[in-house]
């Protein structure tokens, strides 16, 4: 392969990884199980930071100047920096985020709400004053 075939095979793997990035973003943070933990952004970048360092393997086999080295060591640490700053978001940024002044503490009054049933019909909470409720919140993947 010749070297700017190779430059160009790194920057499509730069192309892959920055894909991964913006895709947990823009599609997967929709769905909880790809939100909580990204494993296919994080799967899609390291596929892109591979697809770099392959570049860049194959470009030491040839003869070589600096740019050529330069552009084809960039897109590997745009690579890098994509995975790094997707960590840092879903994982320390994300379990450092504060309580919210609104939610409710253990044994305190739930506040009053309006929901619909399963058949549609609206339930108000403050219309069972007095009476024993279960409350069943259930975080499912529909």
């Amino acid at each position: 392969m010749n070297s700017a075939k190779t430059i160009a095979f790194s920057w499509i793997g730069a192309f892959v990884s920055v894909a991964g990035f913006l895709s947990y973003f823009l599609v997967f943070a929709r769905y909880p199980a790809f939100r909580d933990t990204p494993w296919l952004n994080v799967l899609l970048i390291l596929l892109g930071i591979g697809l770099s360092g392959l570049a860049l393997r194959s470009l030491f086999s040839q003869p070589k100047k600096w740019w050529q080295i330069l552009l084809t060591t960039l897109p590997l640490l745009v690579g890098a920096f994509c995975l790094g700053l997707l960590i840092w978001y879903s994982y320390f940024l994300s379990a450092t985020m504060p309580l919210t002044q609104q939610t409710p503490t253990i044994g305190a009054n739930a506040p009053d709400f309006l929901l619909q049933d399963h058949l549609g019909k609206e339930i108000k909470l403050s219309k069972h004053l007095g009476k024993r409720i279960l409350l069943v919140f259930y975080r499912g993947f529909w």
